[in-house]
């Protein structure tokens, strides 16, 4: 099935790929630090640092499965935006293009934030 040529149900599919793809990793750090500096908090009093933990790996699977998501959509249309695209297809290369590359660097931030969870003493002074 071609771009052009989708069912609407299909198609609202394919934008929700589309958003899910552009938004995961953002989203995915958001959490990830939210979390941590609760679980820090929780991790200070004594307890474990395992919730925090579990946490930054689920947020780094989220960030990286929409940076692949991304790369699929892009698989559709091949090619980078440019200037002279219009309709669907200029929407479909703009948002998978930016959502390889957030999916990318939020997949690598939450990746150093979990190296200073392991890392770093949870409780400051």
């Amino acid at each position: 099935m071609t771009l052009h040529s989708l069912s609407p149900s299909a198609e609202a599919r394919h934008n929700l790929a589309l958003w899910v793809g552009l938004l995961a990793g953002p989203v995915a750090w958001f959490v990830q630090l939210q979390l941590a500096y609760v679980f820090g908090w929780w991790a200070c009093g004594g307890r474990s640092l395992v919730p925090s933990n579990l946490v930054s790996i689920v947020c780094l699977l989220a960030a990286a499965g929409g940076a692949w998501l991304a790369q699929r959509n892009w698989q559709e249309v091949r090619g980078w935006p440019s200037g002279w695209d219009a309709g669907r297809e200029a929407r479909v290369r703009l948002m998978s293009v930016v959502g390889m590359m957030t999916g990318s660097l939020f997949t690598l931030v939450i990746f150093a934030q979990w190296i200073a969870v392991m890392v770093l003493d949870p409780c400051p002074r």
